[in-house]
């Protein structure tokens, strides 16, 4: 758990900050247990459709889109492009 985290964690430049969004609340609780020390890191309990910030250079994600319908992989899709500038 966190596999993808870590390897963001080891191309991260100085300045860098990363926005961690997890819905589930047991797999929250793993990723703050792992990264939470780390300053240049936030973890956010929350649906990406709930989520607010700012904009960012890059969104990643995980999700796995093949196993939604098409109308809700559209919802994500335009929720993802809302967060890049």
């Amino acid at each position: 758990s966190g596999a993808l985290t870590t390897c963001i964690l080891k191309r991260l430049r100085p300045g860098d900050k990363l926005d961690l969004v997890e819905i589930d609340p047991k797999f929250c609780k793993i990723l703050k247990q792992k990264f939470a020390h780390l300053p240049y890191i936030s973890i956010h309990e929350a649906s990406i459709f709930d989520f607010e910030h700012s904009a960012y250079d890059i969104v990643i994600s995980s999700l796995p889109l093949n196993s939604f319908d098409s109308e809700s992989v559209g919802k994500v899709l335009h929720k993802l492009e809302r967060l890049v500038k």
